[in-house]
């Protein structure tokens, strides 16, 4: 990872980061080396990152990094974060991993917990191989990209459980952040499943 690649990841943590809450417990998928948990600072109550690209564990005041894929190494006890975070990974993943990545997160976050999470647009991918090209950046798997569509993020979501927050595009238009909310036991259902909105919450996303 050169000097371009890590202001590139740094914008896109910062946008995330933005919209974590205060005193939040945080599963950071793709955690690379921490530096989300870094960023947040003494915002962040607790820290557990996940990645497989780590060789061995690295234990902080606030937070844990382990080696591990998300959701196969996911900590069992339910419930248990208010907050899972995917920068840059979830368009790294099959399908099928993607719609199970989605109910894992679920299954994790406490009622109106948040999943924020980052994908880049499809003109992306020939934008790096440019960039790649020209020895610019080094880049971080852009061929598991597959040409994923950001958008096909909020059926998986809602199909989970999830309500769609938040849709914005950031960086010219080239990334996309989402956040979806757990609903609460009060919230009302969606009719409809994905079908319903497309994002399914109560009241329009916002897009801006």
């Amino acid at each position: 990872m050169n000097r371009l690649d890590r202001f590139i990841r740094d914008r896109r943590l910062r946008e995330v980061a933005r919209r974590l809450p205060k005193g939040a417990r945080v599963l950071d998928v793709g955690c690379h080396d921490g530096t989300l948990f870094f960023q947040l600072g003494d915002d962040l109550a607790e820290g557990l990152g996940l990645d497989p690209a780590l060789e061995q564990t690295v234990d902080s005041s606030r937070y844990q990094l382990r080696p591990g894929r998300f959701p196969a190494d996911a900590p069992p006890e339910p419930s248990a974060f208010d907050v899972v975070t995917m920068v840059a990974v979830f368009e790294h993943l099959t399908a099928e991993e993607q719609r199970a990545a989605a109910r894992e997160a679920f299954r994790l976050l406490r009622p109106r917990g948040l999943v924020v999470m980052t994908v880049p647009s499809p003109t992306v991918d020939r934008l790096l191989d440019g960039l790649i090209r020209l020895r610019l950046l080094h880049g971080m798997d852009p061929e598991a990209h597959h040409g994923f569509d950001p958008v096909a993020v909020i059926p998986m979501f809602v199909d989970a459980g999830f309500r769609l927050s938040r849709h914005r595009r950031f960086e010219l238009g080239f990334n996309n952040l989402f956040v979806f909310e757990r609903p609460g036991p009060d919230a009302a259902p969606v009719a409809g499943g994905s079908a319903g909105l497309a994002g399914g919450s109560s009241g329009p996303p916002t897009t801006v």
